[in-house]
């Protein structure tokens, strides 16, 4: 091998290995990256579970409330199709109340 030869090898093995520590060095970028969007994934998803198990508490303490008052309690929707009824509506009305026409049940029942 010549001179000039090894020279050439000797410089392209140096480029080779600066190009290696470039991509160790993006690699480790990337992954603290990785890192810092999987930890803030996980505290989002901690929110998202405390919110829901809030939201549920909060339901049910709405519904039984709800459920408590001694009158007739029905919500429809736009389209007047009892979507929820308390206790006393139902033991009134049937079980089977909602998904009916709120004035169809009242005019049944009168």
């Amino acid at each position: 091998m010549t001179e000039f030869s090894k020279i050439k090898l000797e410089q392209k093995l140096e480029e080779a290995k600066k190009e290696i520590e470039h991509y160790k060095k993006i690699a480790r970028q990337v992954g603290n990256l990785y890192l810092r969007e999987t930890e803030a994934l996980s505290k989002l998803l901690r929110w998202r579970k405390q919110a829901e198990e809030e939201l549920r508490e909060s339901e049910g303490k709405l519904n039984a409330m709800l459920q408590s008052i001694g009158d007739y309690m029905s919500m429809m929707d736009k389209n007047l199709n009892i979507i929820w009824a308390n206790k006393i509506t139902k033991a009134v009305f049937g079980n089977d109340i909602t998904g009916k026409k709120c004035y169809y049940e009242i005019e049944q029942n009168n």
